[in-house]
């Protein structure tokens, strides 16, 4: 199992995401919007937990952990691999305080700190995903909620990597992180 907290300064914020996420031109998205991104910074608490977990085949579904999906874009993409890696990052309830305090004031400059916040938590998934892949050969991250990967194999993942105890992360009946700004994936292993 791996836990990491990460100072925000090590995150590469990748401009065209940003700027895709705010709906401007790239380049436009960088100085304008310093402040804000500096609010953010501040009470960003990135971190990070992951475990490698096998994955079992059974009769028209894919067991992980205690979980079984019976997703086919999982199937497919796990076909040649007996592994993968439970993945859970988070920027902290920090961030999701900060969101709700500004959109009081101005639901503008909540929307801008918003898609900073998905940009942000994105950097920290390749980060992680570079850290924890160094030396495997591995696919794509795959989250629950994505194409035809059931919300309900999000618990699990966050069970199986230990976030909810060393990140505090909490899954909602519904499906949903809390905080807002955190992600589960998996990392499919090719097998050698």
């Amino acid at each position: 199992m791996i836990n990491r907290n990460v100072n925000a300064s090590e995150l590469e914020l990748d401009g065209r995401e940003l700027a895709a996420r705010l709906g401007v031109p790239y380049g436009t998205e960088k100085g304008a919007y310093r402040e804000l991104y500096n609010e953010l910074i501040a009470v960003a608490k990135p971190a990070y937990a992951a475990t490698r977990v096998k994955l079992n085949r059974e009769m028209g579904g894919i067991t992980v952990g205690n979980a079984t999906s019976q997703s086919t874009a999982l199937m497919k993409l796990s076909e040649g691999s007996s592994s993968c890696l439970a993945l859970v990052a988070t920027l902290g309830v920090g961030v999701d305080r900060l969101i709700l305090k500004v959109a009081q004031l101005s639901a503008s400059r909540a929307f801008i700190i918003d898609a900073m916040a998905d940009a942000l938590i994105e950097a920290l998934c390749d980060l992680a995903e570079r850290e924890i892949c160094e030396g495997l050969e591995t696919k794509p991250r795959f989250s629950p909620g994505y194409g035809d990967l059931e919300l309900s194999l999000g618990k699990e993942l966050v069970a199986l990597s230990g976030a909810d105890k060393t990140l505090g992360i909490r899954m909602t009946e519904s499906g949903l992180m809390v905080p807002k700004k955190s992600v589960n994936a998996l990392i499919i292993i090719k097998d050698e």
